[in-house]
């Protein structure tokens, strides 16, 4: 059996009915139910989306909604909004959100924790400095961070965006509203003080534990992926994927397939 992107929508249309979603909450609701879920278009199609469920006659009335209900889902902390999943905008409940955050390797430790992100990658001395103004002034927009940080030319604000998309990315930091609704005034706080207890939580789950909880939702909401896809979903490196999916083909949960002509890996009750 070959599966295509058009059985992919119609499970997801299940699960997230056309036009199901009238209200905030409504959408919050979903957003339990699913656990993760792009806000708008479904873009790579690698998660469900919420747009083609809100009940509007039209994309940019779809828009007009979700664009407001985002920011308060962030500050109100119904849902976790932030570049977590295939490095999206991306919402997700407190269920879900401990798991994201055990998959990080991070302690709660801000100093360890930046430190531990140094070691994988190139931080930027912005990114450093951000997360230091948060600590010693509370909740700052980006505006006035790029404002503090850099000397206000259009390359270094633009720098100074890089460094808060890699510190959201590393969940060290979180949006945590916006002013006017432009992202310009995102609003941001650091990830431990505005989400204490999905730190809590998450440090007591072991990272492979993680990556197999992760990788087994994941496959039940979207129900089949192309194996050269499915690196771009969890911010987690090969060992952590590889681990995870042996554990899940082991327990005869996930199966080789064919996804679009391609070699793909899927649920296996969706292909039985």
């Amino acid at each position: 059996m070959e599966i295509t992107l058009q059985d992919i929508r119609k499970a997801r249309a299940v699960l997230l009915p056309p036009g199901s979603i009238a209200s905030y909450e409504e959408c919050r609701d979903a957003v339990n139910r699913v656990g993760m879920v792009w806000p708008f278009t479904p873009g790579n199609e690698l998660l469900p989306a919420l747009f083609p469920a809100l009940a509007a006659e039209s994309d940019s009335k779809r828009w007009d909604m979700m664009w407001g209900w985002k920011d308060r889902f962030a500050s109100s902390r119904d849902a976790y909004y932030g570049k977590v999943v295939s490095a999206k905008p991306t919402l997700v409940s407190h269920q879900w959100l401990a798991v994201l955050y055990a998959l990080t390797g991070n302690t709660g430790d801000l100093d360890d924790d930046l430190e531990a992100l140094r070691e994988r990658m190139r931080l930027p001395e912005l990114a450093v400095k951000a997360v230091q103004y948060l600590r010693e002034y509370g909740p700052t927009d980006t505006r006035t961070l790029q404002q503090k940080l850099t000397d206000g030319t259009k390359e270094a604000r633009r720098a100074a965006d890089k460094a808060l998309d890699v510190l959201d990315e590393a969940m060290l930091i979180v949006k945590s509203g916006t002013q006017g609704g432009n992202s310009i005034a995102n609003i941001w706080d650091l990830f431990p003080r505005f989400y204490p207890a999905a730190v809590e939580a998450g440090t007591e789950i072991a990272t492979r534990d993680a990556a197999v909880m992760l990788l087994e939702r994941f496959f039940e909401l979207t129900p089949a992926v192309k194996e050269k896809d499915l690196h771009k979903v969890f911010p987690w490196n090969e060992a952590h994927q590889r681990k995870a999916l042996a554990k899940l083909m082991e327990t005869a949960k996930v199966k080789e397939c064919t996804f679009e002509g391609k070699p793909g890996l899927c649920r296996r009750d969706f292909a039985s």
